[in-house]
């Protein structure tokens, strides 16, 4: 069997998970995953996995904030900021994405 690039393998997983399941609401341990892909250092594998949750659940603050921290740790302050506000727009209340967008400027 040929060998995947990590951010393949996790998408690979992520997708068929969904697909096979969905009705199962995965965002929070997708969050969690890609907060600990972001430790690793797997910035690619984790941005990639969390624009996929922020695809999936649109209407989730935290998504687009756990996608925006992802960013901010890979070095990508435009997309950063860019998710954060995303956040925001969809709950104007949540504290830790414009304590993200605040702790940029």
């Amino acid at each position: 069997m040929a060998k995947m690039r990590p951010a393949v393998s996790v998408m690979w997983t992520y997708r068929t998970f969904r697909a096979a399941n969905p009705a199962i609401d995965t965002r929070d341990g997708i969050e969690f995953v890609g907060y600990q892909m972001v430790k690793m250092g797997d910035f690619r594998g984790a941005i990639e996995l969390l624009k996929a949750n922020a695809a999936n659940y649109p209407k989730s603050a935290s998504a687009q904030y756990a996608l925006g921290r992802a960013y901010k740790a890979a070095g990508d302050a435009a997309n950063a900021r860019a998710s954060f506000q995303k956040a925001l727009e969809i709950d104007p209340n949540f504290k830790k994405a414009s304590d993200g967008l605040n702790a940029m400027r």
